[in-house]
């Protein structure tokens, strides 16, 4: 009888070991394999295409996506159409379009390189980030007015947040930043970019 009572409770501490190695405790809900993917630079999607989603979205709300849009002549908004440029882009001294280069120190240093993209004074862009000798996919969104350039940041892997204020002037940028992560924490830092 005791031998059966001690072969049942060792099942059981076998049964829960396996159940609490098979749910690696993470954040964003990825299995074990998701996660060694995520260490090597492979990240997870399986949502649907950017086409699809703007393709349900249009559905769902009725506007045509792929037609462009006429902005109402009492409106001030004006549009443009831009060709996407050909070869390496390289800021000017009138926009921060183009190919930056930045360092970002506090505490640690990272430097993160940025392909920005310009309509009006909006920036769109992407590029990677080196931190702790770990490279990490960014995307970056901001506005240039005047000599102000402030971009925020946001690393794809971690969902770190980075908000420089930058003050440009010809083809380099300098200011301050703050960084926010996922589970609230916050510091700042000091920013240059060429």
């Amino acid at each position: 009888m005791r031998t059966k009572i001690l072969i049942a409770v060792s099942f059981s501490l076998l049964a829960l070991f396996a159940i609490s190695t098979h749910a690696i405790d993470n954040q964003y809900g990825f299995s074990a394999d998701q996660l060694i993917d995520a260490s090597r630079g492979i990240y997870p999607y399986s949502g649907p295409s950017p086409q699809e989603a703007r393709a349900n979205w249009g559905r769902a709300s009725g506007v045509d996506y792929t037609k462009p849009s006429v902005a109402p002549e009492s409106s001030n908004i004006t549009t443009t159409q831009t060709a996407p440029s050909q070869g390496v882009a390289t800021p000017s001294a009138t926009s921060a379009a183009g190919n930056w280069s930045f360092s970002l120190k506090d505490s640690e240093n990272r430097s993160m390189n940025l392909t920005l993209s310009q309509s009006g004074d909006i920036l769109l862009g992407v590029g990677n980030m080196n931190e702790n000798n770990r490279t990490q996919m960014v995307s970056a969104s901001g506005f240039l007015v005047g000599d102000k350039l402030d971009l925020n940041v946001i690393s794809l892997a971690t969902a770190n947040l980075y908000s420089l204020s930058l003050t440009k002037k010809d083809y380099a940028a300098s200011g301050e930043y703050k960084a926010f992560t996922s589970v609230g924490e916050s510091w700042i830092g000091m920013a240059r970019g060429y």
